[in-house]
Parts: C-alpha cells; structure tokens; sequence
C-alpha cells in the first residue's frame, strides 16, 4: 500500500530579512513510482489494485484509474462509480486534514468519536446515495461544522468566527491577513491540455506539472473561488482564511453534490488510439491518470498527484509564504498553515534561518 511517506517528504526552507520572507525554498524525496507495477498488466487487473494499493484516496485514484482504462480502451462515457464511497472517502479526508490544522485541542478525543463512522460507516458499501449524504450531514453536525447559512457570505461568517467558541471558530481566528497568491485554478476545463503534458513530459512532468503560464492551483480553493464568501476573502487578502473556508465549504457542499450526481466532476478523455487519461477531484485537488495500451496489457501508465501542484517550487506554498512578515517561530507556524492547509497529508520539515545562512548553506 502506499502511504504518505511514499508520496515524498518535504522540505520546506524560509529565508528571511530582518523578519520578511525573502526566498521560499521547496524540495521533495523521490517519490515511489507506483505506475511500473501496472506495466504489462490488463485493464481489469489494474482496475483491481489501484484502491488497495493507496492509503490515500484509494477510491478516488480506482475510480480515476477506470476513467483512463475506458478512454484508453475506446469509451467515452463515464464508468459506473463508486458515488457513496467516493463521497464518504472525501469527507472523512476533508475533516481529518482540518483537524490535523488544529493541532492538539483539548476537545480531540470527541472530535475523533464524531469522525469514526465516517472510517466505518453502518452497512458500509451498501448505502445509498441518501444515506450517505445524510450520514455526512450527521458526521459533520456533531464536529460543530458551520452551517450553509454561515458559509454564505462574508457578514455571517465573520460573526461566526468573532462569536463562535467550537474548535472550528477558534482555529479559524487564526488565519491573519496576509500575501494573497495569484495562480491559476487548475479545473477541469484544462484536464485535455494536462493530460497531453503529462504523456508527453511522463514522470518528469508529474513530478513539476505546469501549464502554459504556469504552475496552478488545485483543491478546495481552486473549486470555490467564485463563492462569495472565498471571492471576498481573497479580495481583502486574505489568503490563509480564505482557503480555510474554501475547505469548510467543500465539505459542506458534499451531501448536495452527492444528491446532484455532480462528485468530483469525473471525465474520461481520450487521447488517441490505445490512449486515454482520466481526471476527477478529491480532497487535495485534481487527480489525474494516463493509461497507454497495446495487444490488451498496459505498456504505460502516468500519475499525476495533486500534491504536485500544491508544492511546485512555484506553487500555492511557495507563493503564500514569499514576503510574510514575522518573527522565526511565528514565520514556522505560519508555514505550517500554509502546508496543511495545501497537503496535510504530507509529513514535512520546516526550518527558518537568515537569507545569509540560507545562501552559504546552497553555496
């Protein structure tokens, strides 16, 4: 299985001037290049072993990896998905990763109990679509989510944040003003064009993707710019709360997407003969796989994993942290935030040193 480590740690190093972030430096281990092991298998093998073989979004990347098997096979109509699981696993991914934003609250063990059906949920794969938005709605009552109508603009959620005395609320009053970065959000509109980079750049670009004016922004953010409350968040730069209610949104929006059949927008794309890439949201961002077959075994096959874009040297991190202000431990937190709040899934390491330091350390 593949889990978190294998994705490839992060390196995280700030330097800074008298306090202001001058150079944002990020590096990443190797990942585990799990695509060779479907090298010479057939469609319905492969189909078999991508939701047990990640820890992470193991539904979502089976669920990706049938959309690139079907274009690549010839089809162009989405394959029949795991709509429930796929809502459950997206949930429990969003609450689990702002808890982890949280840190250590005194109030962590009821936030865990309150999570656990979502990691067992009754009966299952056997619920409905029903059931499940109802159970999500449930899950996240009992975390003291904030309600649609808080979410709804900015009035009410400010209120809710100067108000409110759930571990949401007061770990929401952290996020301050700051640098507001200016990327492009990665959606599906551009999943033909990303798909075609990535079979023509193969892992190289899957390790440092980018479009034509760069590198993107995917996840939460990315999905909910337009919303009114995240629009006027970022309109006053306000990047880290912004973000933070992009994250509250798009879990709170689950139950409706699931009813509506619009999760994770999914899409199988063919590309040519034998060729075909899939794309579809989760947690983190847009995921996407490429899969290449000939005489009915795949001979090539590409992951491209949200948190690719997340830490882009040039990227959502990278950009959020150039020019914050602050002392070295609150310059280290703020970093932390930012890296949670783009991948908190990924363990990381963050140091913070005087931009002299840092260039006789890359000398």
């Amino acid at each position: 299985m593949i889990t978190a480590a294998m994705l490839g740690d992060l390196d995280i190093r700030l330097a800074h001037r008298a306090g202001l972030v001058t150079n944002v430096i990020i590096s990443s281990r190797p990942r585990t290049q799990v695509e060779t092991l479907f090298i010479g298998r057939t469609p319905p093998e492969i189909e078999r072993l991508l939701p047990r073989m990640f820890a992470l979004c193991g539904i979502a990347h089976g669920a990706c990896g049938s959309l690139a098997l079907a274009a690549a096979q010839g089809g162009t109509q989405v394959p029949r998905l795991p709509a429930a699981a796929l809502a459950v696993e997206t949930a429990f991914e969003l609450v689990r990763g702002t808890i982890a934003l949280a840190g250590a609250v005194p109030d962590m063990p009821v936030l865990l109990a309150a999570l656990r059906p979502l990691v067992q949920p009754p009966h299952g794969p056997m619920l409905s679509a029903e059931e499940t938005a109802r159970l999500i709605e449930q899950v996240l009552a009992a975390l003291g989510w904030p309600a649609p109508a808080i979410l709804a603009d900015p009035d009410s959620f400010a209120a809710w944040l100067a108000c409110g005395e759930t571990w949401l609320a007061r770990l929401g009053r952290m996020f301050a003003a700051g640098p507001t970065p200016s990327l492009p959000a990665l959606t599906a509109d551009a999943d033909a064009e990303v798909l075609a980079l990535l079979a023509r750049g193969g892992a190289a670009f899957a390790d440092r993707p980018h479009l034509a004016a760069g590198p993107a922004e995917t996840g939460s953010f990315a999905c909910h710019a337009a919303h009114p409350l995240v629009a006027a968040l970022t309109k006053a730069r306000q990047g880290l709360s912004a973000r933070f209610a992009a994250r509250l949104i798009a879990a709170a929006d689950l139950p409706a997407a699931l009813r509506q059949g619009r999760l994770g927008t999914p899409r199988p794309i063919p590309l040519g003969p034998g060729r075909g890439g899939g794309a579809i949201d989760t947690t983190r961002g847009r995921l996407y796989h490429y899969a290449q077959i000939a005489r009915g075994a795949v001979d090539r096959y590409l992951i491209l994993s949200p948190t690719s874009w997340n830490f882009h040297p040039r990227g959502l991190a990278a950009r959020g942290l150039q020019g914050v202000r602050g002392k070295p431990a609150d310059l280290a937190e703020i970093a932390r935030l930012w890296s949670a709040l783009a991948e908190p899934c990924v363990a990381n390491s963050i140091s913070v040193r005087e931009a002299a330091t840092v260039e006789r350390a890359d000398a």
